[in-house]
């Protein structure tokens, strides 16, 4: 069961960066801002749980990206020299400054004045965090199985 959810979420993972990608070309800001912020939000749970924690509460509910970002800059694990190489603060704090960004243009969308290049900015910023979140997630995965094959790491 595993294995299909993972392969599920591969698949749709690839089919979200053509859209992606299909959004940015065609200038479908907001499209590709929703895309990018779920795609970091996966890329942050993946991280934590890749590295034994828990992205869901006692009552199975996720915690906020803030509350995960959080966890990402002051947990002593990710606090250590070896994942901060991997996982530097600055780009926790752009995506964290990114993402409220984001939520002032989205959830005020209706009330303020369109400012497409504002759109523009906002979805190009968040793809290049897309990007690098992502090559992130993977280094701290190969890491934590490294840990994981020296005993190291207990999941």
């Amino acid at each position: 069961m595993i294995l299909q959810d993972n392969m599920i979420k591969f698949f749709n993972y690839q089919e979200q960066v053509k859209r992606l990608s299909l959004a940015l070309r065609n200038e479908f800001y907001v499209e590709a801002i929703a895309i990018e912020y779920a795609m970091i939000e996966d890329r942050i749970h993946s991280i934590l749980t890749h590295s034994g924690f828990s992205i869901v509460d006692k009552n199975n509910k996720k915690y906020s990206i803030n509350k995960n970002i959080n966890k990402l800059k002051s947990n002593k694990y990710f606090t250590e020299k070896e994942m901060r190489k991997r996982l530097p603060l600055d780009l926790l704090d752009e995506i964290k400054e990114w993402k409220d960004k984001r939520n002032i243009i989205i959830h005020d969308l209706l009330k303020q004045e369109f400012q497409p290049d504002e759109f523009k900015e906002l979805a190009i910023q968040g793809n290049e965090l897309r990007k690098q979140i992502d090559n992130k997630s993977k280094l701290i995965k190969k890491y934590n199985e490294k840990l994981k094959a020296k005993g190291e790491l207990k999941q």
